[in-house]
């Protein structure tokens, strides 16, 4: 909202020519930062937060897993142009190593997070 009242003022107002221009965007951020310094709100980043950033293997969610042969409990999907014995799953929402413990000895094909 204060970009273009400065695009004028810093040109002008401060004699500052072309270059009042350019910094008018990084004044007005500046500005807007600072606005929001007092509010507890949302902060984007925070370095050291714990819960800023997380393994995506403790995200639980469904898995599509083709099998060269075999079971396995989930949805069964119809792949076309398989190989004989070839199937392909939606398994139930699970982390990854709780679905590597599922899929340890099997012949897998192929694995993909499968998300909302």
């Amino acid at each position: 909202m204060i970009v273009v009242p400065l695009t004028y003022f810093l040109p002008f107002g401060l004699s500052m020519g072309t270059d009042g221009v350019f910094l008018a965007e990084p004044v007005a951020d500046v500005i807007a930062a600072a606005r929001q310094m007092d509010r507890a709100g949302y902060r984007p980043w925070q370095p050291n937060r714990p819960d800023a950033v997380f393994s995506p293997d403790e995200l639980s969610s469904q898995w599509y897993v083709r099998l060269a042969s075999g079971e396995l409990a989930g949805e069964k999907l119809t792949v076309p142009n398989a190989e004989a014995g070839e199937s392909g799953w939606i398994t139930a929402a699970m982390t990854r190593p709780e679905l590597d413990k599922l899929l340890a000895g099997r012949d897998v094909l192929a694995v993909i997070r499968v998300l909302d």
